[in-house]
């Protein structure tokens, strides 16, 4: 089981609290984005939009079939013109009714397509009305990123601070500087000058065990430590 009072431990708690902050702080971004700015934009393509898009395609269709009517119109006419002289009076004249039906569809349509053209037109002026406030909307969602992101990096700072002056401090009963390496595998006078000290640590640490505990220990020198002892020994000072 981990130890809470370790410096790993407190570390470990730290960066949890932290984390926790952190999710807080983005909880509270995506709640605010969502009220400030999806919500209007969902509106805008779920409302207004669908209904501009549909007069379009309304009108795009309107037109489609006036070009065909116009088409036919101008067949009619030109066989007409050019059979007048080859047909009977009855046929002149059958002629001369589907030659009228088509002006007449063909204008039909025709205020059909100006009809269809005014409202896409009205809905088009109307959107533009809007479009100051639909940009803001932008705005509004660059401005929310912006307040998440520097929250986030100010908590992170003054947390980190606090975490690095937390590991920093260490109960240990001699002299440490955590940004001196280890004392194994470096030179002696390496060690001492960086420590600033006169005795290298791991005999100062043995002599201070023996005056402790050792003295009256019989034979304390005839054996020779362990392989696993002087491990545990060599990481417990370094």
């Amino acid at each position: 089981e981990l130890d809470m009072d370790s410096s790993l431990g407190k570390a470990l708690e730290m960066s949890c609290c932290i984390q926790s902050m952190l999710a807080r702080i983005l909880a509270e971004f995506e709640i605010t984005l969502e009220q400030d700015v999806l919500q209007p934009l969902n509106k805008l393509s779920e409302e207004e939009l669908p209904v501009i898009l549909k007069h379009k395609k309304n009108l795009q269709k309107l037109i489609l079939d006036w070009n065909t009517i116009k088409s036919r119109l101008n067949q009619a006419a030109k066989n007409s013109s050019n059979s007048v002289s080859a047909v009977t009076t009855s046929g002149a004249s059958s002629a001369a009714v589907k030659l009228e039906n088509l002006k007449e569809e063909e204008e039909e349509v025709k205020r059909r397509v100006e009809q269809s053209k005014d409202e896409y037109m009205a809905d088009l002026y109307h959107f533009s009305t809007k479009e100051d406030s639909y940009a803001k909307y932008f705005i509004k969602l660059l401005e929310i990123q912006a307040e998440y992101h520097q929250k986030s990096l100010e908590f992170l700072n003054s947390s980190l601070a606090e975490l690095m002056s937390s590991h920093n401090q260490t109960d240990a009963p001699f002299p440490y500087d955590p940004a001196v390496p280890g004392v194994y595998g470096m030179p002696l006078e390496t060690h001492l000058k960086a420590a600033g000290r006169e005795i290298a640590l791991p005999i100062e640490a043995c002599v201070m065990m023996l005056l402790t505990t050792g003295m009256r220990e019989e034979g304390l020198f005839r054996l020779a430590a362990g392989a696993s002892v002087l491990k545990k020994l060599k990481y417990c000072l370094d």
